[in-house]
């Protein structure tokens, strides 16, 4: 399990670097926990704000299109260095978010805070809920052409690499496949590929 969370870390980071454009707001609540700063992480950046009376506001940089970002809780004020070594490691009492402005709403625990807000929220909601079922193709059916499904398939790619009993399982050439030609076009559909067509050689 930490493994696989370091390696969603890890790929969440890489996927925050993208061209400056306008900002996002992201405003929360807390609910049930004594935490006293917000931090979110994107690309190599950190941002934060002080929780005041159970609330907090942070605003942030939006990347061009789609972007990752890391947010998560804690009792005391962290430098940006060290909130940023903390989310590389695997930090477990996280929420992956796409970074749009949204309302979080976080209980006892990060991961299942509720995020309120943005198409790209609903649908990397979507996507941790077919990663938990291992509905895969059912998600790429849905999603052909949201950069959420390319998220998705670099999660499976790692999990082929990382754990060699999901590659049986683990239709890697399909799910690609099944993705529009202008995600298949894309930088990052092409490094994709790249990864998957070496285990489909004889």
């Amino acid at each position: 399990m930490k493994t696989f969370i370091i390696l969603l870390n890890m790929m969440f980071v890489a996927l925050g670097l993208f061209a400056q454009a306008e900002c996002a707001t992201i405003t929360g609540e807390i609910v049930d926990r004594k935490s006293t700063y917000a931090y979110v992480g994107f690309g190599k950046e950190i941002f934060s704000a002080k929780i005041i009376n159970q609330d907090f506001k942070i605003t942030l940089p939006k990347k061009e299109g789609y972007g990752l970002g890391t947010i998560f809780f804690w009792s005391d004020s962290l430098s940006n260095e060290e909130a940023y070594q903390m989310i590389k490691n695997g930090l477990e009492d996280s929420r992956t978010i796409a970074v749009e402005n949204l309302h979080i709403v976080a209980g006892k625990v990060a991961k299942d805070a509720i995020v309120k807000g943005g198409q790209y929220n609903l649908e990397l909601d979507e996507m941790f809920l077919c990663l938990r079922d291992k509905s895969y193709l059912d998600y790429f059916d849905r999603y052909p052409n949201s950069p959420v499904s390319l998220t998705l398939l670099r999660i499976l790619i790692g999990l082929a690499n990382t754990a060699p009993y999901f590659s049986g399982e683990l239709t890697l050439k399909i799910y690609f496949d099944k993705l529009s030609n202008e995600l298949k076009e894309s930088e990052e559909g092409k490094k994709l590929w790249k990864m998957i067509a070496p285990m489909y050689k004889n």
